[in-house]
């Protein structure tokens, strides 16, 4: 079996994501399939499968190529890193890594986030929509797809990851971790969790994670203390440092617990990553981070030259590796209307939330004024 180890990538052929509905979360699909399946029958796959297997960057892909042109670990080399039968699964094409979407229950309203991953973002999102004069959303709750998922092969699952919303509250994801344990595949599946570490941990997960071969959490930490309850809105620093805790006691007492972090990088946060790469460091948490493209507001493009220059300078002077970062806001472009969308957000999270940016972010709104 021919294959070029720099463009395969194992998702392709063994991942399916119930919420993209694709291979993977960047991957856009547009037969819009609803299971692995039907994944695996689209002209889409089939055409990316067989650019992948001859060394040719599909555009499907683009993201994880635009992230390992500038440094960052993408999903592909993730998940080939972990890979140990490449020849096998090509001819299988059987069911190796789950995303499941757990729906979008949360009990926060991050700032780079949205309604379609936040049901926090509901009445946001519609006084928004009033207050701008835009027509109102229809905003629902979503569920886990449990109709789907029951019926789905689990002989060859070697992963699962669970999103939100909130994982730990939306539940009912657990009857499906449930039925690979009854079915005898646990033993062989990795588990990961997203999560925003906020919520404890009921006893019934706590039972079901000792089936599994391995439990992996992430939190989605961008910073710390008052900077943290601004960008992740909703939160308390001292609710998270409990839990946060908790759980590194939990992996403790289990080899096959552990805890990494995965920070989303955007213009909110740029002047606080010491703190935040700090906080890391003394809690022995290892991190991957994700840079913010979307909502624009939030993106590097409302930083202009000069400014950038600064926030530069600042990264270079850190002890910490920014060099992906650095490459990243670099190669950004300033955007008048991405500025104007970050003025006009600030505004209204500040109205609506009761959130100033100028008390909890006062190094960005100090920089902007250069």
């Amino acid at each position: 079996m021919q294959y070029d180890i720099s463009t395969y990538c194992p998702l392709a052929f063994t991942g399916f994501d119930t919420r993209a509905k694709s291979a993977c979360c960047w991957a856009k699909i547009p037969e819009n399939p609803r299971s692995f399946k039907e994944l695996q029958d689209t002209i889409t796959i089939k055409n990316l499968q067989q650019d992948l297997l001859n060394g040719v960057k599909n555009p499907t892909c683009h993201a994880c190529w635009q992230q390992e042109e500038t440094g960052v670990v993408s999903m592909r080399q993730h998940f080939l890193d972990i890979n140990k039968a490449i020849e096998q699964e090509i001819v299988d094409k059987k069911l190796k890594h789950l995303v499941i979407d757990s729906g979008n229950v949360c009990n926060l309203a991050c700032r780079t986030c949205g309604p379609y991953s936040s049901s926090s973002y509901f009445k946001e999102t519609n006084a928004k929509d009033i207050k701008f004069g835009r027509k109102e959303q229809i905003l629902t709750v979503k569920k886990t797809d449990l109709e789907y998922l029951k019926s789905e092969d689990y002989s060859s699952i070697a992963s699962i990851s669970v999103l939100g919303g909130e994982p730990f509250q939306n539940l009912e994801h657990l009857e499906i971790l449930e039925l690979i344990i009854e079915q005898g595949y646990a033993a062989n599946c990795k588990l990961f969790y997203c999560t925003n570490g906020t919520i404890k941990l009921p006893k019934r997960i706590k039972d079901i994670f000792s089936n599994f071969k391995s439990v992996h959490f992430t939190l989605s930490i961008d910073a710390i203390c008052e900077q943290f309850e601004y960008i992740r809105t909703n939160g308390e620093w001292p609710i998270l440092l409990d839990n946060v805790a908790d759980l590194k006691e939990l992996s403790k007492n289990n080899t096959n617990f552990n805890i990494d972090g995965h920070p989303t990088i955007s213009a909110l946060n740029i002047l606080y990553l010491d703190e935040l790469y700090e906080w890391y460091e003394e809690n022995n948490l290892n991190y991957n981070i994700v840079i913010c493209e979307s909502p624009l507001a939030y993106s590097f493009k409302i930083f202009n030259d000069a400014q950038k220059e600064i926030i530069l300078a600042k990264l270079a002077d850190s002890r910490f590796d920014m060099a992906a970062i650095m490459q990243h806001i670099g190669n950004s472009s300033f955007s008048q209307a991405a500025l104007d969308n970050f003025y006009s957000e600030i505004e209204f999270t500040k109205e609506f939330k009761n959130l100033d940016i100028n008390e909890y972010l006062p190094r960005l709104m100090k920089l902007l004024e250069q």
